[in-house]
């Protein structure tokens, strides 16, 4: 194997590409001092791995680039390749010539190429191990290395010596194994905590699927009894439909009996009005009659002796006359009577519908009576008539007797007296009929107004009756809602609760350490970072980013406390945790020259000032967050911190951070079903929000029922 080529572009002093043959007889390169002689080793020494920049004389890597003149603008990147002859195959490569190849950009990246195809550093090192030529090989060796190997101790001398021997390569396999199965080793033993940890996992998790298998079954069956409380329901609803149908036609069927009998009670007082013009007729009649009978009184004065032998037969049919007006008076005193108890009944049933068969019943007795009272009346009328004519028969008996016609004539005077106050009686008996012709009126239109209020309750009935099914179908599907809202809720709630209970999403260590608080009073343990803070849900994300594990450190009272749990887990071997304790912890903050960056737009504030807590964490909210700037996004970030000379942190909304001396770290952030910091706030709400809807599923049950 022979060196047969070096080509170098932008490497240190050679801005341009140039390429070095190395053919037979070369032994050295000469040339003055500054011409860049030790450049060529340092290429060679590059180009083989080398990641030192010390070796190469340089402050960092990047410094190998030609950084430029007054002349030449610098490069962006460099490279050289090293050609090799491999045509005895001492490299393990099925090529005459073994090209490497080395290029860096001013940005810090790097490739390795071995004939111009991409490769690692690890595949040239291991290329060259054992030829001498690699990057530790004796055949590279600058000034004053000689020096060093031959002060150095004997086990530094004895690399260079493994090295000509080739035996280099065979340690280090072995080294790489050792470390492998140390590695091996170490997972083994990562893997045995793991199994213990699951291990001491599965009665927990087994008595929780033993619940989730009876929260299951008893879902099913509040499905089933919440739908056998709806359907019996349904059946009560229908059954009051029903009844209220049965109801209805109730009404109707007493509507419809109540206008018959209206109608009868209308064709009665038709009736009654007819007869009373004709005893109307008849009272005229009567009039016309006395009129002619005075008349034939005048006509035969001379019959008053005939008279005269009348009077006795007249003095009786006076007191019978009289007699039969006493009857008639009486009657129609009873007539009156019956007249105002049937007012009265009127009065007292009228507006309730429900008695109205019977009230119009009494009135037609009261009908009848009064028929049969004006047929007794029109029969006393027809007497009355053939007393009158009687009397015009005697009358024209007596013609020729004027002395007793005028013996006669006060008794017929007093007879024409009677008569007219008979037809007074008649006129009262009249006007009593007209009053209760009036009242029956009244009635047929008390009635009419009840019909009228049952047709409106009807509709009413009938309208309530299709509001209240939609009503009812609309609260069954708000309740079916809320039901299926709450059950969710409860479920997210009963995992988030489990979740807080058991410490899940905690390091192992830090859950250890939690537990054994819980189990020991006067612990001096206050819990984690993340419990004792309470952070706007605004803000979770930028706390979340900027702190990461500072959210699970343990705060406890003083360092006594911090070393017993220490020793807890170092006895247990269950882990490594950060404690905080409250007694030797002092948190820094901005000065007061850098607190004018919170003025600047886009600023938010100061972390520590942004979130609650219990003042006696101030200083350990003030060693995590005290130095840290919340801002709305990533350019205000950049403009602040370059104003305040990147001497503090920056964290932005999105969860950007931006370190004290210049770095920074961002991007996509996986989403995560909940965090640490929002956990005990989705609590809080999801229990309000149960709440919310057990009120509001009572009210609805109440309205339903």
């Amino acid at each position: 194997m022979k060196l047969k080529k070096l080509d170098i572009y932008g490497f240190k002093s050679f801005p341009d590409r140039i390429e070095m043959d190395f053919e037979s007889g070369i032994t050295g390169v000469v040339g003055p001092n500054g011409s860049g002689k030790s450049n060529i080793s340092d290429a060679v020494r590059w180009v083989l791995g080398e990641q030192s920049p010390k070796t190469l004389r340089g402050g960092k890597m990047e410094d190998v680039i030609f950084n430029g003149t007054e002349k030449r603008r610098k490069l962006p990147w460099c490279e050289v390749t090293l050609t090799f002859d491999n045509g005895d195959r001492s490299l393990p490569l099925e090529f005459n010539e073994v090209a490497v190849t080395r290029r860096m950009y001013r940005n810090g990246e790097a490739e390795y190429m071995l004939n111009h195809n991409a490769c690692r550093l690890r595949d040239i090192v291991e290329l060259f191990r054992d030829t001498g030529i690699g990057r530790e090989g004796y055949s590279l060796i600058g000034q004053g290395r000689i020096d060093e190997i031959l002060s150095a101790k004997s086990e530094d001398r004895r690399r260079v010596f493994e090295e000509a021997a080739g035996i280099v390569k065979y340690k280090t396999r072995k080294l790489e194994a050792e470390r492998r199965m140390e590695n091996t080793r170490l997972n083994l033993d990562r893997v045995e905590d793991i199994i213990a940890e699951l291990e001491s996992r599965l009665e927990p998790l087994e008595e929780q699927s033993r619940t989730a298998r009876e929260y299951l079954q008893l879902r099913d069956e509040l499905k089933g009894l919440e739908l056998n409380v709806f359907l019996i329901r349904s059946d009560r609803y229908n059954q009051r439909s029903a009844e209220l149908k049965d109801t209805l036609a109730a009404l109707e069927s007493a509507i419809s009996q109540a206008e018959g009998e209206i109608s009868g009670v209308t064709s009665q007082r038709n009736a009654t009005q007819e007869l009373l013009a004709e005893r109307e007729e008849q009272a005229a009649s009567a009039r016309e009659g006395v009129q002619t009978l005075i008349r034939d009184v005048e006509a035969h004065e001379g019959a008053s002796a005939v008279l005269r032998e009348h009077i006795a037969a007249g003095e009786r049919e006076k007191e019978r006359l009289t007699a039969a007006i006493a009857e008639a008076e009486a009657a129609e005193e009873s007539l009156r009577q019956r007249l105002a108890d049937l007012s009265e009944r009127v009065r007292i049933e009228t507006g309730e519908s429900e008695t109205a068969s019977e009230r119009l019943g009494q009135m037609t007795q009261a009908m009848t009576a009064l028929s049969e009272a004006l047929m007794e009346k029109e029969r006393e009328v027809e007497e009355l008539k053939s007393q009158r004519i009687d009397a015009i028969n005697r009358l024209s008996d007596v013609k020729s007797e004027q002395a007793r016609l005028t013996a006669m004539e006060g008794a017929l005077q007093n007879r024409l007296d009677t008569l007219k106050g008979e037809g007074e009686a008649s006129a009262e008996a009249l006007e009593a009929c007209k009053k209760a012709v009036a009242e029956a009126e009244e009635t047929l239109r008390a009635e009419r107004d009840g019909k009228a209020r049952l047709d409106k309750a009807l509709s009413d009935v009938q309208q309530e009756i299709a509001v209240s099914g939609a009503q009812f179908d609309q609260m069954g599907e708000r309740q079916r809602a809320l039901t299926a809202e709450k059950q969710e809720t409860a479920s997210r709630l009963r995992v988030l609760e489990e979740m807080q209970r058991d410490y899940e999403g905690y390091q192992n260590s830090v859950k250890q350490v939690l537990l054994q608080a819980r189990r020991t009073p006067d612990s001096g343990v206050h819990g984690v970072v993340a419990t004792l803070i309470s952070v706007p849900r605004r803000l979770e994300r930028a706390v979340d980013m900027v702190l990461g594990g500072a959210l699970q450190n343990i705060v406890v009272d003083r360092e006594e406390d911090a070393k017993r749990m220490i020793d807890f887990l170092r006895q247990g071997r269950l882990g490594r945790a950060t404690f905080l304790p409250l007694s030797a912890v002092k948190g820094r903050t901005l000065t007061r020259e850098e607190r004018s960056v919170l003025a600047m737009p886009g600023c938010v504030g100061l972390a520590s000032e942004l979130i609650s807590f219990d003042p006696k964490y101030q200083g350990v909210v003030d060693s995590l967050l005290g130095r840290t700037v919340v801002a709305e996004d990533l350019d205000s970030g950049i403009r602040i911190q370059r104003a305040g000379h990147h001497a503090f942190r920056l964290v932005t909304l999105e969860g950007d951070v931006m370190h004290s001396g210049g770095s920074m770290t961002g991007g996509s952030v996986t989403s995560r079903v909940t965090s640490l910091l929002s956990r005990e706030r989705e609590i809080n709400e999801h229990r309000e929000k149960l709440q919310n809807l057990s009120e509001r599923l009572k009210t609805l049950q109440d309205e339903m029922n």
